[in-house]
């Protein structure tokens, strides 16, 4: 006794459309039966898939500088000879500070300076933001 089970394509997608087909008049009397479970599994469908949703919308972004939160701190420095106050900004100013001119400003009022002339050998308190203090 030779049975040969092989099936070939066009018999797997008539079976596939039959059972497709079942799939769909079943589904079709359940609502007509039943209209109140039809209405729970709607309502419920609905109900998860804004929840889905809203949370999707309001999980909070990773920020990566989250992480790295720099703090503002200050230094007080010695001015030698041929220094500028352009020098030291280009030296101690970070990405928080617009410009460097923002900083010079902020460098002359902390030190109560008017003009753009600094003495050698007096002392500047200078600003910095960073992680932790720079070690002296």
């Amino acid at each position: 006794m030779n049975t040969d089970y092989s099936l070939d394509i066009r018999d797997f997608n008539m079976i596939l459309r039959s059972i497709i087909m079942n799939l769909k008049l079943w589904i079709a009397r359940m609502f007509i039966k039943h209209p109140k479970v039809t209405l729970y599994c709607t309502a419920t469908g609905f109900i998860i898939g804004l929840l889905c949703i809203v949370l999707l919308k309001t999980t909070p972004e990773v920020n990566a500088q989250s992480e790295h939160v720099n703090t503002k701190y200050f230094t007080t420095i010695s001015v030698e000879a041929g220094d500028t106050l352009w020098d030291i900004a280009e030296e101690y100013r970070t990405v928080e500070y617009a410009s460097v001119q923002d900083y010079i400003d902020e460098v002359k009022e902390i030190n109560h300076i008017t003009g753009d002339d600094i003495t050698t050998g007096c002392y500047l308190t200078v600003p910095y933001y960073a992680e932790k203090p720079i070690e002296q």
